[in-house]
Parts: structure tokens; C-alpha cells; sequence
């Protein structure tokens, strides 16, 4: 398993302070770090089953909170610096850009956010998928808190990302339809990971009793 590496691959993430003010670049490189985490806990989950021996479900499993928390750690410095970034002002919010080279700052955020939201959401349909192993040894109910601890911190980058956007210039200007694109595309990514973190907590939050023959049983399981 690599989950041992993540902890040093978040160390070495470069995270602007929390009074820093950001320009688009850095907040496209803090979102696209956070992406990296997450993929490589998908990727570690790669090997689970329910043929994996019990003691090895339990490292996993433990394993899977402390980098879920790492997670949440790196994502609440990135959310701290962007919320100390002023609206900007005179910015190209445009977010129809196809090619990453001539992408306006918007388009470089919205780009960003749009691999965060698809690699998160592929993250959590591994973590239901396994959920098997884990709920045959009671490892669910860590997983379901910094599940809803990650989809907080994910809701304030959102809203965070939102709020680059200058009310006045809105009021200002005549033509929005820039401005109005970027906040559909934020707001439609959040509305899409808004599902996956409330099936992945369903999940994990769901009453199960282990098996006394597993796996040739599953454990049985049943709604909160």
C-alpha cells in the first residue's frame, strides 16, 4: 500500500499562508495539490477486498482516516488563503477557454475545480466500494466523521471560490453572463460532489453486523 508516501507528498506541498493573498495560478496549483492527495488515497485503495486478511483491513482502514485528514488539513490552508484574497476586481471571469494555454483566469480556476470534483467523486465511489471489508470490522463509523468533516471543508472551498467575485463590478456591469458562467460551473461541481459525499456518508453510517463465516457471508447491514 502506498498510503505511507502521502504523508510525505502533503509535507512537501507548497500551500500559500493563510493571510496570503492569491493570484488565479496559485489558486488553480493549492486546488490541483489537494486533487493529488485525494487520487493517490484512491489509488492506495486499489488492492482491498474482501480476500484482504482482517488485520490488514484494520492499517487500511486507519490509514484511510489519517489521510482523509490530511486531506481536510491541506484543503482548510487552501480555503484559509483564498477567503484572505480580495474579490478581484477587473478580472476575466471566462470560463469557455478550450485549451489550458489560452485559458483566462477564470477558465484556469473553473479547469482546476472541475479535476477536483471528478477525481473526489471517483475517490468516493472507491471508498463505497469498499465499504464491505470495512463495515465487517467496525472500521465504518471513523470513516463516516471525516467523510462529513471533508464535504464541510469542500462546501467552504466552494463557496470560497465564489466569493472572488466582485458584487460591485456585478452591479456595474451590464454584460454578467462571464461572471454568472463562473459561479454555475463552481456551483455545479459542488452540487455534484454535494451527491457523492451524501451517498459515501449513507454508506458508512449504515448499522452493520459482521459476519461470523466471512466472507463467505458479507456482513449484514442495514439504514441508520
Amino acid at each position: 500500500m502506498k498510503f505511507a508516501a502521502l504523508a510525505t507528498f502533503a509535507a512537501a506541498l507548497i500551500v500559500p499562508c493563510a493571510v496570503a493573498q492569491l493570484n488565479p495560478t496559485q489558486i488553480a496549483d493549492a486546488i490541483a495539490d489537494i486533487a493529488k492527495l485525494s487520487q493517490n488515497t484512491n489509488n492506495a485503495l486499489s488492492g482491498l477486498s474482501t480476500k484482504t486478511l482482517g488485520p490488514q483491513v484494520v492499517k487500511i482502514g486507519h490509514a484511510l482516516v489519517d489521510n482523509f485528514k490530511e486531506i481536510v488539513k491541506t484543503t482548510t490552508k487552501a480555503v484559509s488563503a483564498i477567503e484572505a484574497t480580495p474579490p478581484f476586481l477587473g478580472f476575466d471571469f471566462a470560463v469557455d477557454a478550450v485549451d489550458s494555454d489560452e485559458a483566462s483566469p477564470g477558465a484556469i480556476i473553473v479547469m482546476a475545480f472541475s479535476n477536483f470534483v471528478a477525481v473526489h467523486q471517483a475517490l468516493l465511489e472507491t471508498v463505497i466500494g469498499e465499504s464491505t471489508p470495512f463495515a465487517q470490522f467496525r472500521l465504518t463509523a471513523p470513516i463516516a466523521a471525516i467523510l462529513r468533516s471533508l464535504e464541510g471543508i469542500v462546501d467552504s472551498l466552494a463557496y470560497g471560490l465564489i466569493g472572488l467575485i466582485p458584487t460591485r463590478e456585478i452591479s456595474e456591469r451590464r454584460d454578467i453572463s462571464a461572471l454568472q458562467a463562473f459561479q454555475d460551473s463552481i456551483m455545479s461541481g459542488k452540487e455534484k460532489l454535494d451527491l457523492a459525499f451524501a451517498n459515501s456518508i449513507t454508506k458508512y453510517s449504515e448499522k452493520c453486523t459482521p459476519s461470523l463465516i466471512y466472507p463467505i457471508t458479507l456482513p449484514t447491514c442495514k439504514p441508520a
